[in-house]
C-alpha cells in the first residue's frame, strides 16, 4: 500500500517552508486530494489537518459527514450547516482556494465519482478507513490513492484534542486542559478587587426550584452548589450530578451531617480543605475526579462559595451549575464554551500561592 507519514521530517521540511512562503504558490505533489470527518466543534486538530491537505494538493475534496452518519458514532454538538459553514469560515479566512464540500452519508461517500482524485489524507486512527476505499475504488477498476497520513495533535496534557474532550469540557479547541490550569497552583486566592464583581449573578436569577423547572432549559447535568439551594432541590426529590456544601447558610452553621440535607447516611461522599476567598488544588482534583468514581457530595471543610469557578470550567458543555444568590433565590449557569473562556478570564485574575 502506498502510504506517506506526512509527519516525517520530510514533511516537516516542506511545512517549515509553507510558513516562510506562504501556501498560495507552493509546489504541491497531488492534483486531487480527498479527506473527510465530521469536524464537530472545529478545533487545533482539525485546522491541522486541513493545512497539510492543501499543502500537498492543488485541488482539496472536503468529505463532511451528513448528521445521519455521524450520529451513528455518537450524539453531535453541531448540525451539518453549522459544521460546514465553520469550515467554510476558517478555509477564506486563511486564503485556502480551490475546494469543495460534499456531503457524505458513508465510508466511500464519492470515491467512485470522481477519477481525478489521486490522494487522500487520513490520521493513523483512520488509515484502515483509506485502505477500505482504495479496495473499493480497484473492485470499481479505479487506481487506488495515494495515503498521507497525520498525526493526532496533542492537547496541553499531553493527550489527543478531539471533539468528544471539548464536549466533556475536559479542553478548549485550543487544546487549553482546564484541569492543568486548575492544578498549577496549590492555591488560588481571590482578590479584594474581584469580590463585589463576583457578587454578582453569573448567570440567569430563578426564585425557586419550582420556577427552575418550569422554565430552565433541559440540561445534561445539574451541578449544584450551596446548602440551601442543595436541600431544595432534594427536598423536590431533585438529585443533582454533584453537590458541594460546607454545611453552612450564609456564613452561619446550619447543618450536622449530610442527611439533614436530604442525603442518605451512606452517601458516597468526600471531604476537603478550601477556606475562605481560595481554590485549592484538592478542591478542583476533587471535582474532577467525581465525574468518573460516582462521588455525588463534596463536602468542604472551609467555605464552598467559590467551588462555583471550578465546576463551570471542569462540567461537560450543555450543563449547568447551580449556586444560591442571597435574598434572591439561585443562579443557574449555562455551561457553554463561551462560559469556560469567560470564567478562564475571571480565574487568571486570581493571585496563585503554593503555601
Amino acid at each position: 500500500m502506498d502510504i506517506l507519514d506526512v509527519n516525517s521530517s520530510k514533511f516537516k521540511s516542506a511545512l517549515c517552508k509553507m510558513c516562510i512562503v506562504k501556501y498560495k504558490s507552493t509546489y504541491r505533489s497531488y492534483n486531487h486530494l480527498v479527506l473527510g470527518g465530521t469536524f464537530d466543534l472545529l478545533h487545533k486538530g482539525h485546522k491541522s489537518f486541513l493545512k497539510s491537505a492543501f499543502l500537498n494538493a492543488t485541488k482539496v475534496t472536503i468529505g463532511l459527514t451528513s448528521d445521519s452518519m455521524a450520529s451513528k458514532k455518537g450524539k453531535l454538538y453541531q448540525n451539518y450547516k453549522t459544521r460546514r459553514v465553520e469550515i467554510v469560515k476558517y478555509l477564506n479566512n486563511n486564503g485556502f482556494n480551490n475546494w469543495q464540500i460534499v456531503k457524505i452519508n458513508d465510508l466511500f461517500g464519492f470515491a467512485h465519482e470522481d477519477i481525478t482524485m489521486d490522494s487522500i489524507l487520513v490520521s493513523r486512527e483512520t488509515k484502515s478507513g483509506a485502505q477500505k476505499i482504495n479496495n473499493y475504488r480497484k473492485r470499481l477498476g479505479f487506481k487506488g490513492l495515494k495515503i498521507l497520513v497525520i498525526a493526532q495533535i496533542m492537547a496541553e496534557d499531553g493527550k489527543k484534542i478531539s471533539s468528544g474532550r471539548i464536549k466533556n469540557g475536559e479542553i478548549n479547541r485550543d487544546g487549553t486542559s482546564f484541569f492543568e490550569i486548575l492544578t498549577q497552583a496549590d492555591k488560588f486566592i481571590l482578590p479584594e478587587t474581584l469580590r463585589s464583581e463576583l457578587a454578582k449573578p453569573l448567570g440567569k436569577l430563578y426564585k425557586s426550584v419550582e420556577e427552575f423547572l418550569n422554565k430552565g432549559s433541559n440540561y445534561k447535568k445539574i451541578f449544584v452548589v450551596g446548602d440551601a439551594s442543595v436541600a431544595n432541590f432534594k427536598r423536590l426529590g431533585i438529585n443533582p450530578d454533584l453537590s458541594i456544601v460546607d454545611f453552612m447558610v450564609q456564613r452561619k452553621n446550619t447543618y450536622n451531617n449530610i442527611e439533614q440535607l436530604g442525603f442518605k447516611k451512606d452517601s458516597k461522599h468526600q471531604t476537603v480543605k478550601s477556606g475562605p476567598g481560595e481554590i485549592t488544588r484538592e478542591l478542583a482534583t476533587t471535582i474532577d475526579k467525581s465525574f468518573n468514581n460516582s462521588v455525588d457530595l463534596i463536602k468542604v471543610d472551609g467555605e464552598e462559595d467559590l467551588a462555583v469557578l471550578p465546576l463551570v470550567l471542569l462540567a461537560p458543555l450543555e450543563s449547568c451549575v447551580i449556586y444560591g444568590q442571597r435574598d434572591q433565590g439561585f443562579v443557574c449557569i449555562d455551561v457553554r464554551e463561551k462560559t469556560k473562556e469567560k470564567f478562564l478570564k475571571i480565574l487568571e485574575l486570581f493571585e496563585k500561592s503554593d503555601n
